[in-house]
Formats: structure tokens, sequence, C-alpha cells
């Protein structure tokens, strides 16, 4: 997914449908064959794993194994992160989102970065996403840039941001060392993509939608990081992944996480683990926050298949390629989509 500064006029969603409350521009409008209703199953009653961090280590290191393995998504209960540290984080976000716009835009979006306040950019089909995005850089510290990008209103929005970015963070360091464990590796291999890596945290706003039934909030893509994890509201279901061609729901579990795989996990397990394609809806009488911390390794760090799942008779999927330059790869080719992690295929 591209991010930028909004769409061509750079304008948000927000100050869009005040301008333009019945009307959308026909940029956001998804080709046929691509809008929310194409492919769209809710019959079928699969939904994607639930993993209790309670189980036995066993059996959640099985559970995680098969959820990697079959669909790339799975929900985590009983996790450690202080969901009322969230819920305050949200209730924050929603303040922010309605003040002026005056307010609002102190923090917006530099070009070309991608930290900062702004609608959030297009699909890789071109399609503008509605959806308007605050964005703001955990680590490395360098990136933090906490005075200069980081709202300083509502009034200890920095600080949730902070506590919630620690706890989510901690429990990532854990999935991390799950993930290599169930692969048979290192508990430590995932560690060290993700020491000094690069954790980002997004308050995406998606906005009521007047033509909610020919618009995404985010189109179709998979992830270029290692995992992201994702925080919906318990009650409305904006989130689908593609599954077996259809496009499933996600019911979100109350006080669960969402995570999913990236392209770097696909990679580094050899294509064992999946990095899946989803979506982002959107609805005409309701909006809704989302929280998204996406982690990803440094710019010089290799991705590559882990050389403990090689063999004469497993040899590696993927050539070997730095994060920048895949980042880069992914940039200047649109047309990859949501397969992009297949240009790295040996």
């Amino acid at each position: 997914m591209e991010e930028g500064s909004g769409d061509e006029k750079g304008q948000a969603i927000q100050e869009l449908l005040k301008s333009c409350p019945k009307t959308v521009p026909q940029r956001f409008v998804q080709p046929d064959g691509y809008g929310p209703r194409d492919r769209r199953c809710t019959t079928l009653g699969l939904e994607i794993p639930v993993i209790d961090m309670l189980h036995d280590r066993s059996t959640m290191l099985r559970e995680l194994k098969e959820a990697c393995q079959d669909w790339g998504f799975f929900q985590v209960v009983n996790h450690g992160v202080d969901m009322e540290v969230v819920r305050n984080l949200r209730r924050l976000a929603y303040e922010f989102y309605v003040m002026p716009s005056q307010e609002k835009r102190k923090w917006r979006r530099k070009t070309g970065e991608s930290a900062g306040y702004g609608a959030f950019g297009k699909s890789s089909d071109g399609t503008s996403d509605w959806v308007d995005t605050l964005c703001m850089y955990l680590s490395p510290e360098s990136a933090r840039n906490v005075e200069t990008v980081w709202p300083d209103k509502p009034e200890l929005l920095r600080v949730y941001v902070d506590e919630a970015g620690k706890q989510i963070g901690e429990y990532a360091q854990k999935l991390a060392a799950d993930l290599s464990e169930s692969l048979g590796l290192p508990r430590d291999h995932f560690k060290e993509v993700l020491a000094d890596s690069v954790a980002s945290l997004r308050l995406n706003l998606y906005p009521l939608c007047p033509f909610a039934d020919r618009v995404l909030g985010v189109g179709a893509h998979s992830d270029m990081d290692t995992f992201t994890i994702l925080i919906e509201e318990s009650e409305k279901e904006g989130l689908e992944v593609l599954k077996n061609g259809l496009w499933l729901p996600v019911k979100p579990v109350r006080d669960g996480l969402i995570v999913n795989i990236g392209d770097v996990t696909q990679a580094s397990s050899n294509g064992k683990y999946k990095s899946q394609g989803h979506r982002a809806l959107v609805f005409e009488h309701s909006e809704r926050v989302s929280i998204v911390v996406n982690y990803s390794p440094l710019p010089g760090v290799s991705i590559c298949p882990a050389q403990e799942l090689l063999s004469s008779s497993h040899p590696a999927m993927y050539r070997q390629s730095s994060y920048a330059d895949y980042i880069d790869l992914c940039q200047a080719d649109k047309s990859l989509g949501r397969d992009r992690v297949d240009s790295l295929l040996c």
C-alpha cells in the first residue's frame, strides 16, 4: 500500500466530506469487479483462527503454525495488552478527528513522508482510499519526532500512544519468538529481525461514505512488513481477508488483537507462512477508528529464507534482497499488487 499526502488535491477525507457531503469523486470509485460487493462471501461460516495465549504452549504453537499456514491471519486473546489503555487511545483518536481542520493541519504529513496526519493515499491500482490517518513512529528513536509529528492535542494523546505502543511492542516481541519456534527456528530468529526495527502506530479513521457500495477504505493489498497488529472496534466488521478467491469478513473478538503475516515473514519462512491479501470496508451510516501497528526491518536488513528451512528437497523459493531494495521494487512497479512478494521468487 502506498502512503501519501492524500488524494491528488492533498485533501483529507473529512475535509472532502464537508465540501461534498453527498458525492464521491471518481478517483475513489473501485473498478468493476473490485468493489466491496464483488466476490464477497458471508455465508460460509469461515472465520480466522482465534489463539488463546493461556493455552498450553504446545497447543498454542500448533494453532499459531496452522493459522499462519492456512490463513496468514489470526486473532489473539489473553495477550497481556491492557485494553483499557487501548480504549482510551481510541477515544482520544476520535477527539483528535473532531477537532477543527486548522488544528489538525498543524500535523499534516509532509510530501514523501509517512508520519503525520492526512489521507492515506492510493491502492496499487491507482484508486484512492477512503481513510484518514494519523501515523506516528514508535521506533527507532531517531524516527519518533514526538514534538513535531505527534499531536499535543487532545491532552494525553501522546501519553497513550506511547503506552499503547510499549505494551503492543512487548507482545510483538513474544510473537516474534513464537513465530520462530513454530517454524522450528531458534526463538531469536525473528527477534533479531525486529531488533531496532521500524515500528509505526496509525490511528485510521474511516469516515462515513455516501457510496459505500463502490468505495473501499483501503484497497486489496498485502503488507510489506514482518507482521502487523490491528485492533478493531469489536462491534464493527470492516476488515476482510481473501480466502480461496473470496472476501471473508472478520468479526473482531472483544479485547482481541488481529495479527497478519507480512511479506518479510513469508519470504523468511520460505513460503510456509502466508502474507494474505486483505482490504478495509467503509459504511454509509457509521465511522470507525482502527489502531494499526506495523513492524518492519531496518532498510539494510537482508530478506531471505532461513537457512535452517532449506535442503536439497526444499530449496530457497525467494532470492536475497535488502528490505530497502524490496520497498523500492514495490514502489516502482505498482502492478505487483498484493502478490508483490512473488517478485522475489527465484
